[in-house]
């Protein structure tokens, strides 16, 4: 029996809180990038057509990539908007973002562009979280903040074999004028297994030392046909924690009521599921699926 099975975990190493909007924080520039202002520099925007719209979305060729966001010195991503012409399954599993801080050649971000913003089995679908949307089914934005301290680079990778006609984007970033200590970076694991074990918990986020913030999880199930109309939900999710061996710190009761609903799974969306904050992120384990309804869902 085979279940197919997609994890996009996010993590960050401390999370800001809201910001008092109301202040006007000394030292702080808004920036974006887009194809009318790459570099993101002052006053360098919307140039191509003498002001107005010119440069509205890129091409990328099969197997190409582009720069979407490349800063040196402190500042942090505070949102991320774009949209491709192709969004079919195929295409968001094989375009990927890839993110880059401080000047690293391994990026702390890798995953397929679906799953990133909330689409786990690259078929899109209308929410809104507290991180993630995609109001009619058709762009995908995120407002994680995501600082970083001496550069950042944003690359988006066409991995497949068609030519992806358009792309449009946006980042929202704000430099600077000095590194914070009580920021942190944010980071995020992805992997697709093509079967899970009956009776074996499944790692969804293996084991981490160090101090953060676990943000959520994206979760996407194809579940065995053989288990025809079962739920399959009632798999425990637990979370190990700050030296857990045998037994969890935190322990649920199903699958759905992690997320926020009971007695099993229809679609919705919320602003709000889950948050945790831990001295040190271990690893959250999730049971088998034994349902044939394909399930998508968001936790944060």
């Amino acid at each position: 029996m085979k279940t197919l099975l997609v994890i996009s975990v996010l993590l960050a190493f401390t999370l800001l809180g809201h910001a008092q909007i109301w202040k006007v924080p000394e030292g702080h520039e808004t920036r974006w990038t887009s194809f009318e202002n790459p570099t993101g520099a002052k006053g360098t925007a919307a140039q191509v057509n003498k002001g107005a719209k010119g440069s509205a979305f890129g091409r990328i060729m099969a197997g190409d990539s582009c720069v979407l966001l490349s800063q040196q010195g402190p500042g942090i991503i505070n949102r991320i908007w774009l949209t491709v012409s192709k969004r079919n399954p195929k295409m968001l599993r094989a375009l990927r973002i890839k993110f880059y801080w401080d000047n690293s050649v391994v990026p702390a971000v890798d995953v397929p562009l679906g799953d990133f913003f909330g689409n786990p089995l690259s078929r899109t679908s209308r929410f809104e979280n507290c991180f993630f949307s995609n109001p009619e089914k058709r762009s995908f934005n995120c407002s994680i903040p995501m600082p970083y301290r001496t550069g950042a680079k944003v690359v988006f990778v066409n991995t497949s074999d068609e030519d992806l006609t358009h792309l449009f984007y946006d980042i929202n970033f704000t430099k600077l004028p000095e590194w914070d200590s009580e920021m942190s970076y944010f980071h995020a694991v992805w992997r697709e297994d093509k079967s899970t074990k009956l009776g074996v918990d499944y790692t969804v986020l293996p084991q981490l030392s160090g101090r953060g913030r676990f943000l959520g999880v994206s979760l996407g199930i194809f579940a065995n046909k053989a288990y025809e109309t079962t739920w399959w939900g009632e798999g425990e999710i637990k979370f190990y924690i700050d030296g857990d061996k045998e037994f969890p710190t935190l322990s649920g009761t199903g699958v759905e009521d992690y997320i926020g609903t009971a007695w099993g799974q229809g679609e919705y969306s919320v602003i709000k599921v889950v948050r945790l904050q831990m001295r040190t992120v271990v690893g959250g384990v999730c049971i088998v699926s034994t349902c044939r309804t394909r399930f998508i869902f968001i936790m944060i």
